[in-house]
């Protein structure tokens, strides 16, 4: 298989199992194991936009628009979704995860049996609704519930 997980490929396996453990899941219930917004709040620690709230709203809208690109900065916003859509398809490449796209472009996945028994490493997560802080250069900003 080559080299181990990255960071946020073990948070996003770490994510989907918490979400699977959590989650009051039937065979007939449609939806996904792990949302990329999860993963923009959960790894990066960017700040949900006040309206909505994790895990409830983003589990069932999942959606980048729970995001204000502005408040986090185009760029950064841009390199994670772009970072956490190859990493989906990475551990797709592995076998691990069942990554597709909503029609909007959403990336989303479900952990195949092998990334369900997978015992990630530790990584570093954002607690669900925590305020969190975003680093911009010099300065800095605080969001809080």
């Amino acid at each position: 298989m080559g080299k181990g997980l990255s960071d946020l490929q073990n948070a996003i396996i770490t994510i989907a199992q918490e979400n699977i453990k959590n989650e009051p899941r039937r065979k007939e219930r449609m939806g996904a194991d792990i949302y990329l917004p999860e993963v923009l709040q959960r790894f990066y620690g960017f700040p949900v936009k006040e309206k909505y709230s994790f895990p409830i709203s983003i589990r069932d809208h999942p959606y980048t628009h729970h995001f204000s690109m502005k408040e986090i900065g185009e760029k950064k916003y841009r390199a994670a979704i772009c970072a956490v859509s190859r990493a989906m398809k990475r551990l797709h490449e592995r076998k691990l995860l069942r990554w597709f796209c909503l029609a909007d472009g959403e990336s989303s996945g479900n952990l195949t049996d092998k990334g369900k028994s997978l015992k990630p490493r530790d990584v570093k997560l954002h607690p669900v609704n925590a305020p969190v802080k975003i680093e911009f250069g010099i300065s800095s900003i605080f969001i809080k519930e």
